[in-house]
């Protein structure tokens, strides 16, 4: 890493993700990501998730599985 990952903007950084993850670089290590805490979501995100793809399958697929 060099001194200028530490001065890139968030928005630099994303334009340089696809390029870094096609390199297997790790975005882990990378110093721009150093300096913001990793979170895990809450495990209820997950499950609201899930169930709004359930409901907006269920709109664009209403027949699906009714035969």
């Amino acid at each position: 890493m060099t001194e200028e990952a530490n001065l890139m903007t968030c928005h630099e950084f994303q334009a340089q993700l696809p390029e870094m993850i096609g390199s297997g670089e790790s975005r882990a290590a990378h110093a721009h990501l150093r300096h913001f805490p990793i979170v895990e979501p809450p495990d209820h995100l997950w499950e609201q998730i899930e169930s709004a793809i359930k409901k907006e399958k269920a709109v664009f697929e209403p027949d699906e599985g009714k035969e």
